[in-house]
């Protein structure tokens, strides 16, 4: 009885840490453009991206894989994964405009347009990041993006 109960938690363990290796995200592929977007926000309009990832409750996601697309063409341009704080940025993006893509599993996509202020805009904004809220695929909404 007792070498059974010890077999059933070793098995409970291994199968626990498969799926925790399933979930996680694979960033080294590279990102997929895609929109789950009913109505597109006006762009967050940004000096430099920069900002964190976090659940419907606020809590920060690490290793969610972040991907910034051109809006012409959908072209990936640069790629990071957030850590273990759910922060991420990307260094000299041109100005311009994007797609910010935020994917986590088992989260909807995050689809949110941003846009790049020219160095001569920038004393007219102030430095912003973004915040990604992830939430679960519903009928009618999916993950999107703010200012922090």
């Amino acid at each position: 009885m007792i070498r059974n109960v010890g077999l059933v938690l070793f098995m409970l363990v291994v199968v626990s840490q498969a799926v925790l290796t399933q979930n996680k995200n694979d960033c080294s592929t590279t990102l997929s453009y895609e929109n789950k977007n009913q109505v597109d926000p006006k762009p967050l309009l940004l000096s430099s991206v920069s900002g964190a990832v976090e659940d419907g409750q606020g809590v920060s996601i690490p290793d969610a894989c972040i991907g910034i697309f051109t809006e012409d063409g959908q072209k990936l341009i640069a790629q990071a994964t957030s850590d273990e704080n759910g922060k991420f940025a990307f260094s000299s993006v041109p100005a311009g405009k994007y797609r910010l893509i935020a994917r986590y599993n088992p989260f909807c996509v995050a689809n949110i347009p941003i846009e790049i202020i020219t160095k001569s805009q920038k004393g007219k904004l102030k430095r912003k990041k973004v915040v990604v809220h992830m939430k679960p695929s519903g009928i009618d909404s999916c993950s999107y993006g703010g200012y922090k």
